[in-house]
This record gives structure tokens, sequence and C-alpha cells, in this order.
């Protein structure tokens, strides 16, 4: 699910609309959202937890709860899966994910010698 870092109430009120179960979670924080759109990301995607989406969960390595930042073009930079991924810890790894992102353009410059 898409919800383009869309406050909380709408994205959660759209989701309980396809999902009655669905909860509210850190994303739905205004300073994870606010972080978030401070490191320069504008868009995020959800992902729903099925069959449909295990190509998905595997490539990333992803489970249930998990945050996987990418860059532009899907490479994985950094994840935070289950208990790790806590409102300080996405904060923390917020702050680095600028280093992070220095070194992968670096390696794709390198990879394109």
């Amino acid at each position: 699910m898409d919800f383009s870092l869309r406050p909380a109430p709408r994205w959660l009120a759209d989701c309980r609309k396809a999902n009655p179960q669905c909860k509210a979670t850190i994303w739905e924080s205004a300073s994870v959202l606010k972080d978030l759109k401070d490191a320069g990301i504008s868009k995020c995607l959800k992902v729903a937890a099925c069959k449909e989406n295990q190509g998905t969960f595997k490539k990333y390595g992803a489970g249930l709860n998990t945050l996987v930042l990418c860059a532009p073009n899907g490479d994985k930079l950094s994840v935070l899966a289950g208990d790790q991924c806590t409102e300080a810890n996405v904060r923390k790894e917020l702050k680095s994910l600028g280093d992070k992102f220095e070194a992968w353009k670096n390696a794709q410059k390198k990879a394109a010698r």
C-alpha cells in the first residue's frame, strides 16, 4: 500500500476500509513521518504480508514490522526488523541514511567504470 507519507488518520481510515484488523504502527507517528520527509524520503510503501508479496519479502529479507530503506533503483540500504523496528531506532537509522546513500552512489559510480 502506497501511503506517500499521508497523515495517520487518513491512512489508517483507508487501511481499515480494506482490512478492519489494520492497526496503527510507528508509521502513523507524526514525528516518524517528519523524520522520513527530513531524510529526503518522499514515498513509502506498506507491503501486506500475504502470499502475493512473498517474493518482495524474500528479496529484502523482510518480515512483519520491517522497515527497508532503499536506493532509488530498489537496492537495499538498511533494514530494521521486528523488535529493532522502534521509533527510536528508526530515527537513529534515518540520521545515518545520508552516509549510506553516499556510499551507495560511490559504489554505483565505481561499477559504471
